[in-house]
C-alpha cells in the first residue's frame, strides 16, 4: 500500500480514539456529492425552555454563600479561577458549558456560592441556542470508510447539546438540591425530530434517562420528593412520550426501578400504550435495534428484560409484548436504501423473546411478511474525511524524510515539512462545506505535528494550526466540532508525567510510533491563543493557565 496512505490511515485511527478518548467526561476521496450544511442539516434543534429562575435559586431553602464573603476563605489562586468563570457570560452557550462545567465537575464544593448557581441557572435557560438541539449519533454503516459523519458522531461525545447541557447542570444542582432537579426534569419532555432517509445522523435520549435514574436515587434519600411524587413524574413522562427513541432507554429505567408490584403494573401500563401509539423513522429505527460505533439501544433486549421484570413480579408481560410487535409494524412501513434495519433478525429476535417468556401459545408472533415495507425512500450521503489525493505526495514525502534523515542532515525533513504545511494552509474545498475542510485540513496538521523535524519547522505548524482555530467560520457555525480539536490541540502543550512518559516509551520499544506526544515546540499553541484577540481562543488558553487540567494520553 501506498505509504502516504499508511501514514494517514495511522493518524486518522489515533486521532479518532483520541477524540473519544478526550470527550469521556472526541481512505479514497469521497464521491462527487452536494454542498453540505451542517447547521440546517445535521442539528437537532429545540425549543427553548420558559424555565424561571426560581426553580434553581430559592434562597430560603437551597444553602447558599455569598461569593464576596466566601473570598476570605480563598486563594488568590481559586480567586482568578471564580473570576474567569464570571467572565464566560459573553460566549457563545457550548463554550461557556464546556468550561464552566468541566471547572464545576471537579469542583463541586463552589456549587454552594450564590453566584454559581446564578451561572448554572443562565447555561440552563441558554442551552437551547446550542447548535446540535440533540445529541447526534451516526445511523449508517460506516463500511471501513472515516466520514465527515463518524467523526461528527464521536465529537458529540463531548455532551455540549442543548439536552446535555441542561441535563449536566441537573447533575450538578442535584447535588445541592434534590427538589430542583425533579421540578427541571417535570418541565423538560424532549422530543427529538424524526431522522429521514438523507440523513446520516440520529438523535439519542439516552443520557436523558441516566439522568433520571440517577436523580431518582437523590429523591429517595431527600425528604423534599415523596415516592408518590417520584412516581406522578415518572408516570407522566411515559403518558406524554412522543419521541419514539425513547422507547429503549425508558424500558432500561423501568427495568431497574425500585418499584411494588401496583406502581410497576401502572407503568407497563403506561409504556405499552405508548408502543402501540409510537412509530420511528426507518433511520431512527436503525440505531434503536442494530446500531453503529456502539450506539447499539438493543429495544428488543431491553424490553425482554422489562418483561422479565414483570413476571418476577407476577405481572402478564403478553401485553407489553405485544406493544412492542405493533411498534415494530408500524414502524417498518418505509425503508431507506441504507438502512440498518435487518427485518428478519427483528422477528426472530421477537418470537424468541416470546418464546423466553412462555407466552407463545396465546401471543401474536412476528411474521417476515409483517415487516415488510411499503414504500422505499433515499439514502444518506455521506462526506469523505480524508485530504484530497493531492495531498499524497508531500505526506509521503515527509513520511520518507521522517524515516531516513539523521539529526546533521535535515535540510530535505524541514523542506518536506515545509511543502507540506503550505498545501495544508492553502487547501480550499469545493463543496462548499466548511466542516469538511475543518476535519481534513486537521488530519493533515497532526500529520505535521507528529512527523516534522523538532525546531521551527514543528514550531510553525503549531502556530499555523492555532491560527487556523482562530479565523475557522466553523467556530461559529459547529462549536461542538470547533471544541473537539482544540482539545486535541492542546494537549500537545501539556506536560506527561512519569507514568505517561514509561507508556510512551514502552510503546516505542515495542515498535509503536507514539502520536500526539507534548513536545517543547507546543508552548507556541497558548502562546498564539493568548496573544489572539479572539475571546474563544482567550478563553480556553486562560483555562489551561488557572487550571492545569493533565496531559490524556492516547490509547496506545
Amino acid at each position: 500500500m501506498d505509504s502516504s496512505k499508511l501514514l494517514l490511515m495511522s493518524t486518522r485511527a489515533s486521532g479518532v480514539a483520541l477524540l473519544a478518548f478526550l470527550a469521556g467526561p472526541v481512505g479514497a476521496q469521497a464521491p462527487q456529492v452536494k454542498p453540505l450544511n451542517f447547521t440546517a442539516s445535521h442539528s437537532y434543534g429545540s425549543p427553548a425552555l420558559n424555565i424561571p429562575a426560581w426553580l434553581l435559586l430559592n434562597e430560603s431553602e437551597i444553602p447558599l454563600q455569598d461569593s464576596h464573603a466566601i473570598q476570605r476563605n480563598v486563594s488568590p489562586e481559586e480567586r482568578d479561577q471564580l473570576d474567569f468563570l464570571r467572565n464566560l457570560s459573553g460566549l457563545p452557550v457550548e463554550y461557556r458549558a464546556d468550561l464552566t462545567l468541566s471547572v464545576l465537575e471537579a469542583n463541586p464544593e463552589w456549587l454552594k456560592l450564590k453566584e454559581i448557581q446564578s451561572l448554572l441557572v443562565d447555561l440552563y435557560a441558554d442551552a437551547s441556542q446550542a447548535v446540535h438541539g440533540y445529541m447526534p449519533t451516526l445511523a449508517v454503516e460506516r463500511n471501513g470508510e472515516d466520514t465527515i459523519e463518524s467523526r461528527l458522531s464521536v465529537d458529540a461525545l463531548q455532551h455540549l447539546d442543548a439536552l446535555s447541557i441542561r441535563l449536566r447542570v441537573i447533575r450538578l444542582i442535584g447535588q445541592v438540591k434534590p427538589r430542583t432537579t425533579y421540578d427541571l426534569l417535570s418541565e423538560d419532555k424532549p422530543t427529538p425530530p424524526a431522522a429521514d432517509c438523507n440523513s446520516a445522523l440520529a438523535a439519542t435520549l439516552t443520557d436523558f434517562y441516566s439522568v433520571f435514574q440517577s436523580q431518582q436515587k437523590n429523591w429517595q434519600t431527600s425528604t423534599e420528593v415523596g415516592s408518590e411524587q417520584t412516581k406522578d413524574l415518572l408516570l407522566g413522562q411515559i403518558s406524554s412520550l412522543s419521541a419514539p427513541q425513547g422507547l429503549a432507554p425508558l424500558a432500561a429505567l423501568l427495568t431497574s426501578l425500585s418499584a411494588d408490584k401496583d406502581d410497576l403494573e401502572e407503568f407497563a401500563t403506561a409504556y405499552t400504550a405508548a408502543e402501540y401509539k409510537l412509530a420511528a423513522s426507518d433511520r431512527d429505527l436503525g440505531v434503536m435495534v442494530n446500531g453503529v460505533m456502539g450506539n447499539n439501544e438493543k429495544l428488543v433486549e431491553y424490553v425482554d428484560q422489562f418483561a422479565t421484570r414483570l413476571q418476577h413480579q407476577k405481572i402478564d408481560p403478553q401485553n407489553l409484548l405485544q406493544g412492542l410487535r405493533a411498534f415494530m409494524i408500524s414502524s417498518t412501513r418505509t425503508t431507506c436504501k441504507d438502512s440498518l434495519v435487518r427485518r428478519a433478525a427483528i422477528v426472530s429476535a421477537f418470537n424468541t423473546v416470546i418464546a423466553h417468556h412462555g407466552i407463545q401459545d396465546r401471543a401474536i408472533l412476528l411474521k417476515d411478511s409483517d415487516l415488510n415495507p411499503d414504500r422505499m425512500l433515499g439514502a444518506a450521503t455521506v462526506h469523505g474525511s480524508d485530504p484530497p489525493a493531492t495531498a499524497d505526495p508531500y505526506v509521503r514525502a515527509l513520511g520518507y524524510q521522517q524515516r531516513t534523515s539523521s539529526p546533521r542532515e535535515i535540510s530535505d525533513w524541514q523542506t518536506a515539512s515545509a511543502n507540506l504545511l503550505a498545501f495544508t494552509e492553502h487547501l480550499d474545498d469545493d463543496e462548499g462545506c466548511a466542516t469538511c475542510l475543518f476535519y481534513k485540513k486537521f488530519l493533515l496538521y497532526y500529520i505535521l505535528f507528529d512527523g516534522s523535524p523538532a525546531g521551527a519547522s514543528k514550531s510553525a505548524a503549531f502556530r499555523s494550526a492555532t491560527q487556523f482555530m482562530a479565523n475557522t467560520p466553523v467556530k461559529q457555525t459547529d462549536p461542538l466540532v470547533w471544541i473537539a480539536q482544540i482539545k486535541v490541540l492542546i494537549n500537545y502543550s501539556r506536560h506527561p508525567d512519569d507514568k505517561q512518559l514509561e507508556k510512551i516509551a514502552a510503546a516505542r520499544a515495542i515498535g509503536i510510533i507514539p502520536v500526539r506526544v507534548p513536545v517543547s515546540e507546543g508552548r507556541v499553541i497558548l502562546e498564539e491563543m493568548l496573544n489572539s484577540q479572539d475571546p474563544v481562543m482567550q478563553a480556553y488558553a486562560r483555562y489551561e493557565r488557572l487550571f492545569r487540567p493533565p496531559y490524556e494520553i492516547p490509547p496506545y
